[in-house]
């Protein structure tokens, strides 16, 4: 995850206590400047939520543990929210390279209670989730009566599908960055033959979020939303999201950056995937 990627998101959390628009011409929704001293000036406590964590992996659990690992090489105190579904994979990664500041607090469903099973695919995985996050929940408000958090940061599972309960914790909440609003182009849907009925209910589903009081009320609530598309971004203004900016769901390290793309000629038709 590049560097900026994160310092940026820190330097914003540092101004929130004014819940003003931040100085130096920053503002929440056009272009930022960065001031690497302005956030020194104030080192936070932060909890970070996730589900899936691991420094091995890519997609949620690789953001996830970059996020929490990158918040705390900055100077900030993290404490991690997750499922211990990786626990092993950061343990290892711990002992050869240790990060101060960072504590991990694993959250696990009752046996008796958890309908998923990590060893056996994605079955049951939307109902684990759904309690997992109660579960999470209860830990946090917990944690933040014992330590006090400056700010909350839900970043795992993030999806305008399931209604995040953190921002009911007393502090400033981050949400994101979050998807989910895309819906399937109506002039292509036909091109989806027997399902197309499943992706055309999903569209009246997620349209229909915008007006859904009990979306409306978190999505109010919600100190920052991280939008990771424009879709999604249109679709939290609609439901009267305070703050929203685009932040792209994924990071990459800046030693992996090319200097100038590589180019290629065209080989053959071109495959446009969805």
């Amino acid at each position: 995850m590049a560097s900026g990627y994160v310092a940026w998101a820190t330097f914003c959390w540092g101004h929130w206590p004014s819940r003003r628009v931040l100085p130096g011409g920053c503002g929440w929704s056009g272009g930022v400047r960065f001031s690497e001293a302005r956030m020194d000036q104030r080192r936070l406590k932060i909890l970070v939520v996730g589900h899936s964590c691991s420094p091995a992996a890519g997609s949620e659990p690789g953001a996830t543990w970059h996020w929490a690992r990158s918040l705390a090489a900055l100077g900030h105190k993290v404490w991690l929210i997750a499922h211990p579904q990786y626990r092993e994979h950061v343990e290892v990664e711990l002992q050869s390279a240790p990060v101060e500041r960072l504590q991990i607090c694993w959250v696990e469903l009752p046996k008796w209670l958890d309908p998923w099973d990590p060893n056996a695919g994605e079955q049951g995985l939307r109902l684990h989730y759904l309690l997992w996050q109660r579960f999470a929940f209860h830990r946090a408000l917990k944690l933040h009566a014992e330590i006090g958090f400056d700010i909350v940061h839900q970043v795992g599972l993030s999806s305008v599908s399931t209604i995040t309960p953190f921002w009911r914790v007393p502090v400033p909440f981050v949400w994101g960055p979050v998807g989910g609003g895309q819906v399937w182009p109506s002039h292509l849907i036909e091109y989806l033959g027997p399902a197309q009925l499943g992706e055309r209910l999903r569209s009246v589903r997620v349209k229909a979020l915008a007006y859904l009081p009990p979306f409306r009320r978190a999505v109010q609530k919600v100190s920052l939303i991280l939008a990771s598309n424009r879709e999604t971004e249109k679709l939290l203004s609609k439901a009267g999201a305070r703050r929203i900016l685009l932040m792209p769901d994924n990071g990459v390290r800046s030693d992996w950056v090319l200097a100038e793309p590589p180019k290629q000629k065209p080989a053959g038709e071109c495959t446009l995937i969805w």
